[in-house]
């Protein structure tokens, strides 16, 4: 990430200095000082034998034309200058956000990865303002969205949850024991990105109902989101170990993006073959298996992967092409 936040910085300082650039009044002209003259003759007479109704021809003014007014092409120039580096930022943001959201999966089984109203808030809103106002220094609020992602609160998450979640935090002190409030209000607290504020209703809930799989799905997120990638880990390996085939083997993929993110990779690309054991429809795992074998040196191994996943596309149905064309592109680029 902080390589990301570098790079936003580097762009960033690019487009100021190009808007800068263009705001600076195009130098004018200033007319030259007047050359020095000769001294002064006298003036001339009119001719013997003229009339008094003509007059003698004037001596020619001394005239300056003024030079044509500058053109506009080095704001032109500036404008397409800072443009272009606007879209390089949008570019890199983008590419920021499909690595951090897994093209639109997320980590830990797909929690909180969504385009969501997260981006649109903090990132491509300030984008299209400092776009149409032409002020770049509005960008610097996509580098504080980037930076204080676990902080920043999604707005509009936060309105649409706030009288839900009074309600059922009112629920909660009324009846400690309702684990469905409980779980309910997890599930929130994950949404918000907000684990340390989940995990208490989930070991709660865990007390009334240890059998649970749904809450022990929500406590692994909770804990991969939290940075307990060894304790997401094993939650998750129980969950399939009790199902392989709960949730389609989301369990397993949840576990080799947690053991991934601990740089296990060995671990995650069992975990990725457990995975493709329960939904051989999934182009997802073809390519994150790929990304482990490479991490391991296994480069044959990882071509095999990828090439298995461009081959499986061809076979989906329209449907599940729709939303597996992000990772068949993937798959295509060796990414």
């Amino acid at each position: 990430m902080r390589a990301w936040v570098i790079a936003f910085v580097c762009v960033l300082g690019l487009v100021g200095r190009a808007g800068r650039a263009g705001a600076q009044p195009a130098p004018t002209a200033e007319r030259p000082p007047p050359a020095a003259t000769a001294p002064p003759t006298a003036p001339p007479t009119a001719p013997p034998g003229a009339g008094i109704d003509e007059a003698p021809d004037e001596a020619p003014e001394d005239r300056y034309d003024a030079p044509p007014p500058a053109p506009r092409r080095a704001a032109a120039d500036a404008m397409m200058v800072r443009s272009t580096l606007t879209l390089l930022l949008v570019i890199v943001i983008g590419g920021y956000l499909f690595r951090q959201t897994g093209g639109g999966r997320g980590v830990a089984g797909g929690v909180g990865g969504a385009w969501g109203s997260y981006y649109l808030i903090w990132m491509v809103v300030p984008v299209l303002i400092a776009i149409v106002t032409a002020h770049p220094a509005v960008l610097a609020v996509v580098v504080l969205g980037v930076a204080a992602r676990p902080w920043l609160p999604d707005p509009i998450q936060w309105l649409r949850h706030a009288r839900r979640t009074r309600a059922l935090e009112a629920q909660v002190r009324v009846n400690p024991a309702n684990a469905v409030a409980r779980r309910e209000l997890a599930a929130i607290w994950i949404d918000k990105r907000r684990p340390a504020r989940a995990l208490p209703h989930l070991a709660a809930a865990r007390e009334r109902e240890p059998d649970d799989l749904e809450l022990q799905m929500l406590e692994g997120q909770a804990q991969a989101l939290a940075g307990r990638h060894a304790d997401a880990a094993a939650s998750f390996a129980a969950i399939g170990e009790r199902s392989p085939k709960f949730r389609y083997g989301a369990p397993w993929m949840a576990r080799a993006d947690a053991l991934a993110a601990a740089g296990q990779w060995a671990e995650a690309d069992a975990a990725l073959a457990r995975f493709q054991a329960a939904n051989s429809s999934s182009i997802e795992g073809h390519v994150k298996r790929a990304r482990a074998r490479a991490r391991q040196g296994d480069g044959d191994g990882a071509r095999r992967e990828r090439a298995a996943g461009r081959a499986l596309y061809g076979e989906l149905p329209r449907f599940q092409r729709r939303h597996q064309r992000w990772w068949y592109v993937r798959a295509l680029l060796g990414w």
